[in-house]
């Protein structure tokens, strides 16, 4: 049986995948987000230029020039974030792979454990703390996994 330092850590672990797919999953509707303000204001800036000719342009398209370019670097830090992120989940799911015992304490997270075993060949057991949605069991039981509910 493992003892408590180890469920600790398989939880730490599994909360990291949890937290790391957060991050991966906002990321499209992020960048998406900070593209289409970019646009809008790449449209006013257009309107602009057409709209004025001579004295006042600069002064109106220089701040929005600046708003565009504020956007080019938040997106271009969002991608190099996400691109962390990326790297940092794969090393979450490379521990995950190396440990004989992960817990499920929901099924969504005994589901993240047949996804391992099915996806990255983990063959470790699973533990379940006492107290956890019989659900859990099911799920792992018709999975063919083994596990144990801990105290």
């Amino acid at each position: 049986m493992a003892n408590q330092a180890e469920l600790q850590y398989a939880m730490m672990l599994m909360d990291a995948k949890h937290h790391l797919q957060g991050l991966l999953n906002s990321y499209p509707e992020e960048r998406a987000a900070l593209l289409a303000e970019k646009q809008e204001l790449i449209a006013q800036l257009l309107q602009i230029r057409q709209n004025h000719d001579g004295g006042l342009q600069p002064l109106i398209i220089t701040p929005l020039a600046k708003k565009i370019e504020i956007l080019n670097v938040r997106v271009a830090r969002l991608d190099n974030e996400h691109e962390r992120n990326e790297t940092d989940h794969v090393d979450v799911i490379n521990a995950m792979r190396s440990e004989p015992v992960l817990v499920a304490r929901t099924a969504h997270e005994a589901d993240i454990l047949i996804n391992l075993r099915e996806t990255h060949r983990w063959r470790g057991r699973v533990h379940i703390l006492a107290g956890s949605p019989r659900e859990i069991e099911l799920v792992l039981l018709g999975a063919h996994i083994p596990y144990i509910v801990v105290e």
